[in-house]
């Protein structure tokens, strides 16, 4: 793990970016197979979501949506959880958690977002180490793999 984080730290974030969109996307991937192979209910808890436009659903899940998770479960829980120097796994983990328990449609989408919420809380550490802007950075990844899944949901 630590080989892997030194690799990150030692890569221009350009590429990193872009390797993080592509796990993200082959995450998902991993998560469809899975749902499909067990006939698993993914919005078992709370119903689906339905917009009444794909204008509606690309600002809402493009941007709304990225921008406020961003800012409440990567900026605020760093922010807060630095003010009292608790290790970065730690905080990492919190925000993990409190992305995944927002999107409680089923069990297994809820581990499937603490997974997500895992590499965005990574992302934004990474980002912090580097002085680059992780708020932007967090918000632009999420963004464009929210995009990424609207347009399969709406094409394919």
């Amino acid at each position: 793990m630590r080989k892997l984080h030194l690799f990150f730290l030692n890569t221009p974030f350009v590429f990193s970016f872009w390797i993080f969109l592509i796990v993200s996307i082959l995450w998902l991937h991993l998560f469809i197979a899975i749902v499909n192979y067990f006939k698993i209910d993914v919005f078992a808890l709370s119903g689906k979501i339905e917009f009444e436009t794909l204008t509606e659903e690309f600002f809402i899940v493009v941007v709304i949506a990225p921008l406020m998770e961003t800012f409440l479960f990567q900026y605020l829980v760093f922010l807060i959880f630095d003010f009292f120097k608790l290790n970065k796994a730690v905080i990492i983990l919190v925000s993990a958690a409190l992305f995944a328990s927002i999107h409680y449609y089923s069990w297994v989408y809820i581990l499937f977002t603490f997974g997500s919420g895992l590499l965005l809380g990574y992302i934004y550490w990474l980002c912090q180490l580097k002085s680059l802007r992780p708020f932007i950075l967090v918000f632009s990844l999420h963004g464009l793999y929210n995009l990424f899944v609207s347009m399969m949901k709406n094409i394919f």
